[in-house]
C-alpha cells in the first residue's frame, strides 16, 4: 500500500477517508450477535480478555461458553460483548472434479 498519497491529503480529507473506510467495512462484515458465532469481552473479575461462543440470546443477556474452557459459562450484557465480524461476501464454491467416466474429447490409445 502506497502511503505517500496520504501525506498529500488535508486533515479534513483524512477524516472523510476514515469515515468512508469504516462505512465500507461495516457493509462488508456482519457483527450481529447470533448463536454459534464467536466474540469476546473483558472480564470484570480480573480484567482479562475472554473469548466466547454465543450459545443463547436471552431477554437482557447473552449466554456464552468460553473457548479456552468449555465448562466455563458466562452471561454477558450485549453491550459488553464484541463480536468477531463475518464476511458478507459469498464464499467461492468450487465444482466437484469431473467424473472419471466422462470423455472430454480425449482419444484412447
Amino acid at each position: 500500500m502506497n502511503t505517500e498519497i496520504l501525506k498529500r491529503l488535508t486533515d479534513e480529507q483524512l477524516h472523510e477517508l476514515k469515515a468512508a473506510t469504516e462505512k465500507e467495512l461495516a457493509n462488508r462484515y456482519d457483527y450481529s450477535i447470533l448463536p454459534g458465532r464467536t466474540g469476546w469481552f473483558i472480564s470484570s473479575n480480573d480484567g482479562r480478555r475472554v473469548e466466547v461462543v454465543v450459545q443463547r440470546i436471552n431477554g437482557k443477556s447473552v449466554s456464552c461458553v468460553e473457548v479456552a474452557n468449555i465448562r466455563a459459562k458466562w452471561r454477558v450484557s450485549p453491550e459488553c460483548l464484541t463480536m468477531d465480524g463475518i464476511s458478507r461476501s459469498p464464499e467461492k464454491r468450487y465444482q466437484a472434479s469431473p467424473k472419471p467416466s466422462q470423455d472430454y474429447g480425449q482419444t484412447a490409445w
